[in-house]
């Protein structure tokens, strides 16, 4: 069964009832129809191999609404009680998907405000989508299982999701918290890290494994000698990085696009005191031809860079801890099948 869905950009209220009713049939079909084929592979293509495939993979493909969808990235930036607020607004919202690591140094806090959800019968494990990361610093086969038992139990979860190795490279603490003070391991092998990955998922500790960061060129000599192929890969892509290579390279080898950084990272860089240098393009929300999209159409900017991105078939991962701007984000789900195309910005 293929649906093929396509509205005009509509802000009236019956329109809206319309969209919405599409939008929690397609919802329904996608979570319920184990057969479903992914948007971004044809399953009589032969260029990507069955006996590769993840034994997950019916669980991932009825999961794609949500992957594709209702995404939300816990900033490491946010701490204690204003990322508990920041994690029940998202969830009250409507927001299943939630983006975390290791080394965002908030996995016990998000732990808490799930526990508090999953107890209180606002929400159960199914309906979560719940992704972390093995940190650089655990980026050695002896390391994959005690990394993944601690967001485990900082989580407090039985399983998780979705598990990424979170960088290329590995590095070792030595006692430093900064990782410009950590020690380059420069024996990592990405190979070796990978067969204990795929252990993760025998043993029912995740439901599927995937990379972050990574090139093509890494991304292959996985897919070359693995047993579980990635069934994702989250890399920085935007409006001023798209990446197309890297869009294509996923789309011919059934991997799932993450993107991050989808926003242009303005509030990471004032936190960290960093400025925009570049005097050939403008803040990426301060585009003018977005800015002019974005009114046009009586949208914010940030929600057309969302829906540009997430329309060819790649996953968004906003970061926020605004309320305001949480909904506002999550809104672009009301346009959903809306075309748009700002390729020449």
């Amino acid at each position: 069964m293929y649906i093929t869905a396509v509205a005009v950009w509509s802000d009236s209220s019956s329109n809206m009832v319309i969209i919405a009713i599409i939008v929690i049939i397609l919802k329904l079909y996608y979570s319920n129809n184990i057969e479903l084929i992914s948007p971004i592979h044809d399953k009589n293509d032969r260029t990507f191999p069955e006996k590769k495939r993840n034994n997950q993979s019916k669980f991932l493909f009825r999961n794609l609404f949500v992957l594709r969808s209702q995404s939300f990235t816990v900033m490491y930036i946010a701490t204690g009680l204003e990322l508990e607020k920041s994690l029940n607004i998202a969830l009250e919202t409507g927001y299943r998907f939630i983006d975390t690591a290791i080394g965002y140094n908030n996995e016990p806090i998000i732990g808490k405000v799930l526990n508090e959800w999953i107890s209180a019968g606002k929400v159960t494990r199914d309906e979560l989508f719940i992704l972390t990361k093995l940190p650089c610093y655990g980026n050695r086969p002896e390391d994959v299982d005690k990394f993944i038992k601690q967001s485990l139990h900082d989580l407090q979860l039985d399983y998780i999701d979705m598990y990424l190795v979170h960088l290329p490279i590995g590095l070792f603490k030595n006692g430093k918290s900064e990782y410009s003070e950590m020690e380059l391991d420069k024996s990592t092998d990405h190979l070796k890290i990978w067969k204990k990955m795929e252990e993760q998922v025998h043993n029912g500790r995740t439901k599927s494994i995937g990379l972050s960061n990574f090139n093509i060129k890494q991304t292959q000599r996985i897919i070359d000698n693995c047993k579980i192929r990635p069934d994702s890969l989250q890399n920085e892509n935007h409006l001023y990085f798209q990446s197309p290579d890297v869009v294509e390279f996923c789309k011919h080898n059934g991997i799932i696009l993450i993107s991050y950084s989808s926003l242009g990272m303005k509030a990471f860089r004032e936190a960290a005191g960093l400025s925009w240098n570049n005097k050939q393009l403008p803040e990426m929300l301060e585009n003018d031809v977005l800015v002019k999209i974005a009114k046009k159409h009586s949208k914010t900017p940030a929600q057309v860079l969302l829906r540009f991105i997430n329309q060819k078939g790649i996953s968004v991962i906003p970061k926020s801890t605004c309320p305001r701007r949480i909904m506002e984000n999550f809104q672009v789900f009301i346009f959903l099948f809306s075309i748009i195309n700002i390729d020449y910005i």
